[in-house]
């Protein structure tokens, strides 16, 4: 019994690369710089805030908002959480990556913007720019139940309330558990892991510029079930068979003549003396 609940698969090692299709990696880029000053000045110009610099030092706080950081949102209150996401999108640091790859095609990818839990990022290699992840619907639940909110951040439902700033102070106070995610969701059939072998910075004098190079895998892991809930039936069967005398067959009649035969018994008896009378 052991066996079949904590110890039911084994983990083997493949190493025949020559027939893998690996998948190239999605690579999602996100902007150190959070918000655009020309673009947030212009914001904090044509508003009616009476305080203009207190509104400007809060935008700021809230476009470097994440979950290790709440606490240092300012406290302001005169703008909805509504529209917390729309103004962030109004002030975004305009960025425009251009993105080809290493082969002599020099094919230029198209960059989708998605709105992340580190901010506006851009992701590529993928005609989806959402994904359902299991953690991230965690942690939306999670801050539901802790606060009663959700950031702003998340795409939300018709019913999920998203937090001002006194909810993403609430927040704060459960960094711990929302990052760790204790979440115990199921693994993936198939799931890739990019280890960085190199890194190295340098100064360039013409703009950013991001170059990785992949290497293709020569050995993978695979785990297969050696102990399912058939060979479970098949043990224990074996059991009954070498201690009683009988088989899962065996009980499977013991159910039928104490449930369908004896029913019938019942309904022929039944009839039986409906016809004497």
């Amino acid at each position: 019994m052991t066996r079949f609940t904590q110890n039911p698969t084994v983990i083997s090692m493949e190493r025949d690369h020559f027939s893998w299709n690996t998948s190239f990696p999605a690579a999602t880029i996100c902007p150190s710089n959070r918000f655009d000053e020309e673009k947030l000045d212009a914001y904090v110009e044509k508003s009616s805030a009476k305080n203009k610099t207190y509104l400007k030092l809060f935008l700021q706080s809230l476009s470097e908002a994440t979950y290790t950081n709440f606490e240092n949102v300012l406290p302001y209150y005169d703008i909805p959480a509504s529209e917390f996401l729309n103004i962030l999108m109004e002030i975004q640091f305009t960025f425009k990556p251009y993105v080809t790859n290493s082969g002599l095609t020099g094919s230029q990818y198209n960059l989708t913007q998605i709105m992340s839990e580190m901010g506006i990022c851009y992701s590529y290699n993928s005609e989806l720019a959402i994904y359902n992840s299991p953690g991230t619907e965690c942690r939306i639940n999670m801050a539901n139940r802790l606060c009663g909110c959700v950031p702003h951040f998340y795409r939300q439902l018709a019913s999920d309330k998203v937090c001002n700033v006194s909810g993403l102070h609430c927040l704060s106070r459960y960094k711990e558990q929302l990052i760790q995610g204790n979440c115990q969701c199921i693994a993936n059939c198939d799931e890739v892991n990019y280890f960085v072998e190199e890194f190295d910075t340098r100064e360039w004098f013409l703009g950013s510029n991001l170059q990785w190079g992949l290497k293709y895998p020569k050995m993978r892991l695979k785990r297969n079930v050696i102990f399912g809930f058939s060979d479970f039936l098949v043990y224990i069967g074996g059991i009954a068979g070498l201690f009683l005398g009988c088989s899962v067959l065996s009980f499977i009649e013991i159910v039928y003549f104490f449930t369908l035969r004896l029913y019938w018994f019942i309904v022929k008896y039944h009839h039986h003396h409906q016809g004497r009378n």
